[in-house]
């Protein structure tokens, strides 16, 4: 049904009385830029009932402490309702790339007064809500309730299906914005280096390598399986004194090696510094990219409070928030309206005492308006 001319001024005095008492605007996840899972709806629901997939969704559902069988009908009923959604035509990439150009383009947030209104956009990076952050077995989320297991176990299934489709679904990147996760280790490749290296005339480390992948049994570590991690900080080994069974078939002929050894072996654990892969991260539904806007004008970091952007002849008005290492990683993944997710909001953003105004020298919005 349309609307009249007089309808249509007083609707747009309307929306300009809103813009104009906009203090800021705060999204947390949203896809700016689009999303693959949109480009790739149709080939991600054929993927589900591939081997390779159901590996990762019964590895999944066993961690989580879920019933297999109803776990799996959840993710595929999930990906089913997801991947044929009539408005997810409106979230590929193509479609927000024409819509951050037109409609949606950054510089039209614009109050009467000229002052454009802040953007406050931060994402996460983390498809398992922090649950696989870290080498050993047992997760470090268990806490989450069996609403949120359901809703972590489907975005690990959709980031799995991607990576499935594609080696880097999310993107490439070599900006840490976008890249704070290294995603799916393999101890063992990792590992073979450094006992390589110590192996010459200690034929017990020789032994060592013939374990392979067996070697992280007695460690209590997570073996690399179907299921990824994404793990938060850079991998590194440390020599521990371990005591490992042996198997006779792999001692040589003449070597008098015990069924069991103790020895020093390296051993994965979470160091300090920042991890990278050189991939975009994702929490399995939207790139972080994305979530940023990292490229709403085209160029990176585009269109920031900060920066004046040349294409728009203008400064800009977003403002990337910084959330690696905090709550947002396992909130994520709730429901927008979840109590503890405004908290997180109001603690980590709003108690700043964030303004209306851009500026060019605060890391947040502030109050009084900038003088020419």
């Amino acid at each position: 049904m349309g609307v009249t001319v007089a309808e249509a001024a007083v609707l747009r005095q309307r929306m300009a009385f809103l813009r104009n008492r906009t203090l800021c605007a705060i999204t947390l996840q949203t896809p700016h830029e689009g999303t693959p899972v949109a480009d790739r709806a149709q080939s991600l629901q054929s993927i589900l009932g591939q081997p390779a997939m159901q590996a990762v969704l019964k590895e999944a559902a066993g961690v989580l402490k879920l019933q297999q069988v109803a776990a799996i009908k959840s993710v595929t009923a999930f990906m089913s309702d997801l991947c044929s959604a009539a408005a997810l035509s409106d979230l590929t990439t193509g479609a927000m790339k024409r819509m951050n150009a037109s409609d949606m383009r950054p510089d039209r947030a614009r109050r009467d007064d000229g002052s454009l209104v802040p953007i406050l956009v931060a994402g996460s990076s983390d498809p398992s809500s922090g649950f696989l952050s870290h080498p050993s077995r047992v997760p470090a989320a268990l806490f989450l309730s069996a609403e949120d297991q359901q809703r972590v176990l489907q975005t690990i299934a959709l980031d799995a299906a991607l990576h499935k489709l594609a080696p880097t679904p999310w993107g490439v990147t070599g900006d840490a914005m976008c890249d704070r996760v290294q995603r799916s280790v393999n101890f063992w490749t990792v590992a073979k280096d450094a006992i390589q290296a110590k192996a010459p005339g200690r034929p017990e480390l020789r032994v060592l390598l013939g374990l392979g992948e067996r070697l992280w049994v007695p460690l209590g570590l997570r073996q690399q399986l179907a299921l990824p991690l994404y793990l938060p900080n850079e991998l590194q080994f440390v020599d521990r004194e371990v005591q490992v069974s042996v198997p006779k078939s792999l001692i040589p002929r003449g070597l008098k090696i015990a069924d069991s050894l103790k020895v020093k072996c390296p051993v994965p654990q979470l160091g300090k510094g920042p991890a990278s892969d050189g991939q975009v991260d994702s929490d399995g539904l939207v790139s972080l990219a994305s979530a940023l806007g990292y490229e709403l004008t085209g160029e990176p970091r585009s269109f920031a409070h900060n920066t004046y952007d040349l294409s728009l002849k203008s400064f800009g008005s977003w403002y990337r928030l910084t959330t690696a290492g905090s709550d947002l990683e396992s909130l994520s993944h709730r429901p927008p309206r979840t109590a503890a997710l405004g908290k997180w909001l109001r603690q980590s953003v709003l108690a700043e005492n964030v303004g209306p105004y851009c500026s060019l020298k605060d890391e947040l919005p502030v109050w009084t308006a900038p003088t020419n």
